[in-house]
């Protein structure tokens, strides 16, 4: 199959700019999560409470941390899942978009098929 003839994935600049802002949001959202988890020693959703003491946890490893910081942690990493859905979801709709339809549409009408 030659390449010049096959359809070809949207370009970054096609995209349009509300779903690149929520790409780029959820790689640094991504990237701040997973350089604390290295720091601090771990992250509340791998961690526990007991009583009135909070730890994070990684890789079967827990360290005793404050309350305030454990909530931290928690709603930070709930919020990594929370942006990783928005990214498949705003994919998924612009995928299935007119504009974006329409672009693929106009490929297959200048001959360039599968």
């Amino acid at each position: 199959m030659n390449s010049s003839n096959s359809i070809k994935s949207p370009a970054w600049k096609d995209l349009p700019v509300w779903l690149r802002v929520i790409v780029v949001v959820g790689i640094v959202n991504f990237a701040a999560c997973l350089g604390m988890d290295s720091y601090f020693g771990g992250s509340a959703l791998n961690g526990y409470q007991k009583g009135n003491k909070f730890y994070i946890g990684s890789h079967g490893r827990y360290t005793q941390v404050t309350e305030e910081f454990w909530d931290f942690s928690y709603v930070h990493g709930i919020s990594m899942y929370a942006t990783h859905l928005s990214i498949f979801v705003g994919l998924a709709l612009f995928l299935n978009s007119a504009r974006y339809k329409i672009g693929r549409t106009e490929q297959f009408a200048a001959g360039n098929r599968p």
